[in-house]
């Protein structure tokens, strides 16, 4: 993305999203281009389009290249910037300067701006609204930011009236968790005289699940063990973290093999001691599902798997 402190296409956290048709900025933007205009139009030609992209690809390449002056050249004369903490710089004159400070403050950096929408709306005023994808020096590009910029035609050029950014609004991990939906309820288990019964539900933002377990034997005390299940971004996996009332606390990755889950877990243990294993879920329909332990080690000595155990949903 352009430097920080440019905040167009740029930021101190390298997220920014102009936000398009509302606003006062903008509809002053607008206001202010609208004696330019002739006639409206509903849809842009593919040559405006074609125009305005061609614009949008000369701000990705002056930010790439740390061209201040090419940069602040694709506003009109006194376009106005609005950064995300909310520092309006007015003209051309003065855009320059900020960027130039910017590249002078930062290393280089590599962008794509991705326009999602043309909307021409009027012979001279248009608005653009997309995604500001942010490339590495090893090839890989995510979408980091939102845009949207008001344009005018002066003589015959597309440029920049007004751009606005703030902050990129972070995305719910909903979507990646979704599939284990199914858990969220009640279930219980019996085995050899011990008892489990299992609440998981949705934190509010469902970004994570919430388990929690508690296992009751014969003649010992009731444990309780709390489990939060999320999505790794960098590892684009789904991972859990573990705590039990003896002070242990573990890991796990999650990883899907059709109606399974295996979890590779390592963690330590109350007297703090090592452990390892893979739990293994396997689904059986939406009210049941076995849950078994491989491969268990507790300092590294191997100590069998266990049994499958079922487990059945609650109905109340």
């Amino acid at each position: 993305m352009i430097p920080p402190r440019i905040h167009l296409l740029t930021a101190a956290a390298l997220s920014f999203y102009m936000i398009a048709g509302s606003g006062p900025a903008v509809a002053a933007a607008a206001k202010r281009a609208a004696p330019l205009a002739a006639k409206a139009k509903a849809a842009p030609s593919q040559d405006e389009e074609g125009s305005i992209k061609a614009q949008l690809q000369a701000l990705s390449k002056a930010v790439t290249d740390a061209n201040a002056v090419a940069l602040a050249a694709l506003w009109i004369k006194d376009g106005v910037l609005v950064d995300e903490e909310g520092t309006q710089t007015t003209g051309r004159a003065d855009l320059e300067k900020k960027f130039a400070a910017a590249f002078a403050d930062t290393r280089k950096q590599t962008i794509e701006m991705a326009p999602e929408r043309i909307r021409v709306l009027a012979d001279n005023v248009a608005v653009s609204e997309g995604t500001v994808i942010r490339k590495a020096a090893d090839g890989d590009a995510e979408p980091v930011t939102r845009y949207t910029m008001v344009f005018v035609k002066q003589a015959g050029t597309w440029l920049i009236a007004n751009a606005t950014e703030t902050a990129l609004v972070p995305q719910s991990h909903y979507d990646h968790l979704q599939e284990l939906g199914w858990l969220v309820g009640e279930w219980s288990a019996e085995k050899d005289g011990a008892t489990v019964h299992m609440k998981a539900d949705w934190a509010p933002d469902k970004n994570f699940i919430r388990c929690q377990f508690e296992t009751q034997k014969p003649g010992e005390p009731q444990l309780i063990d709390n489990q939060v299940i999320g999505w790794d971004p960098r590892a684009e996996q789904v991972v859990s973290w573990n705590f039990n009332s003896g002070g242990g606390f573990s890991y796990g990755s999650w990883t899907r093999e059709g109606r399974q889950w295996l979890i590779n877990l390592s963690g330590v243990q109350g007297d703090g001691s090592t452990s390892k294993g893979v739990n293994v879920i396997s689904k059986s329909d939406q009210n049941s599902f076995s849950w078994q332990t491989l491969k268990r080690e507790v300092d590294g000595v191997a100590m069998g798997n266990t049994e499958p155990v079922k487990v059945q949903r609650v109905v109340r």
